[in-house]
């Protein structure tokens, strides 16, 4: 039924009228998903169930939420106080939590290509930004966009704070990454990437290894949860946690 609102929404309403009134749209559809059997942890809407998807994921009528974004905030939420955070293509939900939240010292969201709400548009490959900037990064499928993913690495190692940390996720495969620069249009791309705007896929291996030769010291965190949870948190949760314990080499 959500989907099938939504779909009728974007042919019979303009797409400014839309994203205007987008808040507003999901409260009225949400109502027929009150319940509680489970809750948005972002939006704090108790729910009868989530609304799942063709993907296998679970969105929050009420604010849009994705089970990625509510598992970084149930994992985010006890590191942020009194942080300067570098946030990468911030989903609206978990962007507006963070801000209401109001503990951090600075936080500052960013998305180069303009696809999320943010004042910001910093390119990951080259950031204008001072050496040792930000105690916390979080850089959430993004890096499976980037064409010079090891140079965004060590950007986001030298913009790092000693002592801060950098939390990293894209979708991961078994075995090793898979890169082939031969791949250029979306058709293939879509084919052996599994989304059209991806330039490679990572296996949790693979990407801890860029992330080492970029300095970082990692850890690797998994988490199983029931597919179906009070939360809708994703069933399978990789992070990547990389610390920065000494000074940049790739200094400015």
């Amino acid at each position: 039924m959500y989907t099938l609102i939504k779909n009728i929404a974007k042919v019979i309403l303009p797409k400014s009228l839309l994203q205007k009134n987008e808040r507003l749209l999901r409260k009225l559809v949400a109502l027929q998903y009150r319940g509680d059997e489970h809750q948005c942890n972002l939006c704090d809407y108790k729910l009868k169930k989530f609304v799942a998807i063709q993907s296998g994921d679970l969105l929050c009528p009420s604010c849009g939420s994705n089970g990625r974004a509510r598992s970084l905030w149930k994992f985010l939420e006890p590191k942020l106080a009194d942080k300067r955070v570098l946030h990468f293509s911030p989903s609206s939900s978990l962007k507006t939590k963070i801000e209401k939240q109001g503990n951090t010292t600075q936080y500052t969201a960013t998305d180069y290509v303009g696809e999320f709400e943010t004042e910001n548009h910093i390119d990951i490959q080259d950031i204008d930004l001072p050496d040792n900037n930000f105690d916390l990064i979080i850089c959430y499928h993004v890096l499976e966009h980037v064409a010079r993913d090891q140079a965004a690495l060590k950007e986001l190692y030298r913009v790092l704070a000693v002592g801060g940390h950098c939390y990293v996720q894209t979708p991961f495969k078994d075995g090793e990454t898979y890169e082939d620069p031969s791949i250029k249009n979306e058709a293939d791309r879509l084919k052996h990437y599994g989304q059209k705007d991806h330039l490679r896929i990572y296996s949790a291996k693979g990407l801890k290894m860029r992330m080492e030769a970029a300095g970082f010291a990692v850890t690797v965190t998994e988490t199983k949860l029931p597919p179906v949870n009070y939360y809708g948190l994703k069933a399978l949760d990789i992070i990547l946690e990389g610390s920065k314990w000494h000074e940049s080499k790739f200094l400015k």
